[in-house]
């Protein structure tokens, strides 16, 4: 009776070492915020633009202009059915775009990194705003498209 009363002492002994000695599950509000940080960070591999990169997991910062006027870019090719459009109506979006590039480029009071970044980002998509004002291709018009769709995932 003792040994079977010592081996149940000792399977008791065992299991509360072995709990005691796994990590634990529960992690810290800040663990959590950079885990949330590494998975939206995650899905941006499936909308990158190249070269582009977040500020230490955080969005980068743009002026009041600049995202007006990204907003209202986005507005003028949200508002156009690309996929459908006649060729001089994409070349009449180019147009539009390019009179609306213009004046952020005229406007933007952004320095340091958030200003780098935004150079990253133009250096994509403004060759894709003269190739639509040129040609008026769906494909450019869907370049466009994707830019205006993720740069949210770079810039707050």
């Amino acid at each position: 009776m003792k040994s079977l009363s010592t081996l149940f002492t000792l399977v008791i002994i065992a299991f509360s070492v072995i709990a005691y000695s796994e990590p634990s599950t529960e992690i810290s509000s800040a663990e959590h915020e950079q885990h949330t940080i590494e998975a939206s960070s995650s899905n941006i591999a499936a909308s990158e633009i190249a070269g582009m990169t977040l500020n230490n997991g955080e969005k980068w910062q743009l002026d009041e202009h600049t995202r007006s006027s990204l907003i209202s870019m986005n507005d003028s090719v949200t508002f156009e059915n690309i996929n459908t459009a006649a060729t001089a109506n994409l070349k009449t979006l180019g147009t539009n775009l390019q009179a609306q590039l213009n004046d952020l480029i005229q406007g933007c009071t952004m320095v340091g990194g958030d200003h780098d970044q935004l150079h990253t980002f133009l250096t994509g998509y403004i060759p894709a705003v003269d190739d639509l004002t040129e040609t008026g291709s769906i494909e450019s018009a869907k370049k466009i498209e994707y830019y205006l769709n993720n740069y949210k995932h770079y810039f707050q």
